[in-house]
């Protein structure tokens, strides 16, 4: 595995745009705060994604990881858990944003910093 899986990058750039967009997408927007979080968590993972394609570092790895946690957190945080198709979608997308990000810590597991600059 001499190069970063540019793949893993895109699916999350569509996922970070699929969170930002859920509110809307299953024309639920009735929360103001599941439509901020959503939003904002979408854009947190949209520009982490972006990141790591232009350069693969450990902290944007697990700080995607972190934002798909949130994602699957959130709907009990801001109280919104039992609220129709919202919850699922949250849930369903964060647990993808998770699960990319924690195979890519994997793949990167056992790199050096230095391995990790030269992948690009």
């Amino acid at each position: 595995m001499k190069e970063h899986r540019t793949w893993e990058d895109g699916v999350t750039l569509i996922l970070g745009i699929l969170i930002g967009l859920s509110p809307w997408l299953c024309q639920e927007t009735g929360s103001s705060a599941a439509n901020a979080n959503a939003a904002l968590s979408g854009l947190a993972i949209l520009l982490l994604a972006q990141l790591e394609m232009i350069s693969v570092k450990r902290w944007e790895e697990t700080l995607l990881f972190l934002c798909g946690l949130w994602v699957v957190a959130s709907p009990f945080v801001l109280g919104f858990a039992g609220a129709g198709q919202l919850p699922v979608w949250t849930w369903t997308l964060g647990g993808f944003v998770m699960m990319i990000s924690a195979f890519e810590i994997w793949q990167d597991w056992r790199k050096t910093d230095r391995d990790l600059a030269n992948l690009r």
